[in-house]
Parts: C-alpha cells; structure tokens; sequence
C-alpha cells in the first residue's frame, strides 16, 4: 500500500483487499453522463477566455448564458457539482477553479511534471477526456481530479497527436472552505503506455463505488482503478480479444454500466473504428468486442448513449449516425441521423465548421 497525506490518495494492491467495490464514466463534457442522480453534472461550461458558455440544468429548460471561465477549453474539460447541483470545480487539465472563478488554493497549476509550453496550459490540456473529477463515495464535501500527462506521437499516417504514459491524482476539498483547495496533486497512479486520454468512469455494480478505465496504446489491454470510500486501488488490467485501434477519439459508458463504446481515429481514409464492448460492473471485466471500420469524415468525432443505455450515437463531422446496441448486428444497425447542414460561424468557411464533434449526454 502506497500512502499519501489524504485517505482518498492511497492505493492499494488487490490482495489487500476483501471487500471493494466499483466505478465508471463521465469524461468531461465529451462522453456520457455518468453520474446516476445526484445531480453532479448539472452545470456546463466549456468555450475559450472570450466565448466561454454555461448550461445550467437545475432550471426547466436549461440556462444558457455566456460567462467568464477564466479558462480555455482546448480539449480536456471537466466540471463537477455538488449533490444538489450546485458547481464546485471544473478543469482544463492544468487549472482548477470553483463557482466564483477563482483557483483553488494550491489549484494554479497541476500536472506540473511535464514541461508544457505557455500556450499549451493556456490553451488547455489538448487530451480528449484527459481530465476527469468524479464525487468520492460517501464523501460529501471532496472530490477526485484524474488527468494524463502528455508525450508527442507521429500517428502511422504521419499526422502529430499526443498520447500519455502516466495517469495522476488530485483531490479537492470544500470542508468547511467554500473557496476549496488541493489537498495533494500530481500522484502518480498509472505508468504505462496509454492513448490519447480517453479517460472515463462507470458506477460499480454495489451501486456506490466508481470503477475508472483508460486504454493503452497498440494493445488489448485497458488500465482500471477502483475508487472506493477507503482510497482508490489499482485494479490491474482487463485483456479483450481484439487489439485496439490507436488514435484520438472518445469513450463511453451507457447508463446502465453494460456497455462500453470506443471510437478512435487515426487518420487514415478508411481506418476508423467504433468498438463495441460488454463490461461487467462487478468485476471491472471487458468482453465480446465489435468493431464497425468507416470511411473518416471529419477530424473530430464523439460518442453518447441514449439515457435507456439502447442507442449508441456517433458524430462523425458532417454525419450523425446511431446504432442500436439490442441489435444481433451492431454495425448493420448503423442509421443516418442528421448530416451538417453547412452552417459555419464567423467569416472563414475553411475554419468555424459547425460539424458534430465530441458529444455528451444531457441531464432529463
């Protein structure tokens, strides 16, 4: 066992423990709801210093207003609320704040191992799903930031992506300090040759712990955690029978904890890929993989599902597709939706496309 300061930083090997339980998904705002009422993902916000937006779900219908984030979201983005819906902090990946806009105490700066550039932690973490917060079990008041540390990595086709090879922790505190403040940062959880963020969580099947997966890079395999009231374990790996396609992308988890969909892209024509997974909630286990390769159609893509946890749905740039996951043949299920209808925001039509991008299931 592994101590630091906190409780909720300790990690713990398997066979020190008798009884844990489980965790799954939200990435940030790209993925998949992932919280089960309370209402922890009630508040958005997303957009750059100068656009910044919030949605606010906790009113019918939904508040939207333009604010200061004091953030830019370049790709990583993650925002948690209270219980009662209620904002408590929200992350690109290297800055954490609370509801009034200031920084957390000690939370100027994470992921300070790596020796970013100043634009790049201005611009924010450019890791899709590469910061992740989720309420830790029977804990009211702290909260757990995940994040990836960045490595530049030349995709076969040529085209520069970042990957990661580590995983880290922080945690944050509200007892009895509305401001909050980081406790510990920057502890290391995983160390191995990941992909490109992709980070997401899902609720055990004891329904009060969090299982947390992230893919590795080139390989059957998938990292898992545990987050349990007593910290948070390292679970080892889950191996699925088909290799996994390298690239960015998105992930997510449906609302049942049944399902798990990856989509990754590397760039290449015809070489994209929606993989379908089983996850058992107990055991942290992936299964029977089905994979659907597609022509690309546009250079950022997401994946939701549907709050019935049925409907599986793709935004592919220019197209919006779904598929029904009751079905025998997943990828023969594969419906147009919608197609981009050429809309673009400001004056340069090669550069503000308002195409489908990372997508996230909304509160109802």
């Amino acid at each position: 066992m592994v101590g630091l300061p906190s409780k909720y930083s300790r990690i713990m090997q398997k066979y020190l423990l008798i009884l844990f339980a489980w965790l799954i998904l939200l990435p940030t705002l790209q993925g998949q709801q992932l919280f089960q009422r309370p209402y922890h993902d009630h508040v958005w916000i997303f957009g750059d210093y100068d656009y910044s937006q919030k949605l606010d779900f906790n009113t019918v219908p939904p508040t939207f207003s333009f604010v200061d984030a004091a953030l830019e979201f370049a790709a990583a983005n993650t925002i948690i609320c209270n219980a009662a819906g209620e904002l408590r902090l929200y992350s690109n990946g290297f800055r954490v704040l609370n509801k009034d806009q200031q920084y957390l105490q000690n939370g100027f700066r994470i992921n300070e191992q790596y020796d970013y550039s100043e634009d790049y932690i201005a611009n924010g973490h450019r890791h899709t799903q590469g910061v992740l917060a989720l309420p830790i079990p029977e804990d009211t008041t702290n909260y757990l930031l995940f994040y990836t540390e960045r490595i530049d990595y030349a995709l076969p086709s040529g085209a520069n992506a970042v990957a990661s090879n580590k995983v880290y922790l922080a945690e944050a505190s509200f007892a009895g300090n509305e401001r909050g403040e980081l406790l510990d940062k920057d502890f290391l959880l995983i160390n191995d040759t990941l992909n490109f963020g992709e980070m997401t969580a899902c609720r055990h099947g004891n329904g009060r712990d969090w299982w947390f997966l992230v893919p590795n890079l080139d390989s059957k395999v998938y990292n898992r955690l545990l987050i349990t009231p007593n910290g948070v374990e390292n679970y080892g790996t889950t191996t699925v029978d088909e290799e996994f396609i390298r690239g960015p992308g998105q992930v997510a988890f449906s609302p049942d904890g049944k399902r798990y969909v990856i989509y990754n892209a590397d760039f290449e024509p015809s070489n994209n890929h929606v993989t379908f997974y089983d996850f058992d909630r107990c055991t942290g286990v992936l299964s029977n993989p089905v994979v659907h390769t597609h022509d690309l159609e546009g250079i950022i893509h997401g994946i939701a599902i549907s709050e019935n946890s049925r409907f599986a749905y793709h935004s592919a740039g220019v197209n919006l597709y779904q598929y029904d996951l009751h079905a025998s043949d997943i990828p023969a299920s594969r419906t147009l939706v919608d197609t981009w209808d050429g809309y673009y925001n400001g004056d340069n039509p090669d550069f503000f496309w308002a195409t489908f991008g990372l997508s996230q299931l909304a509160p109802n």
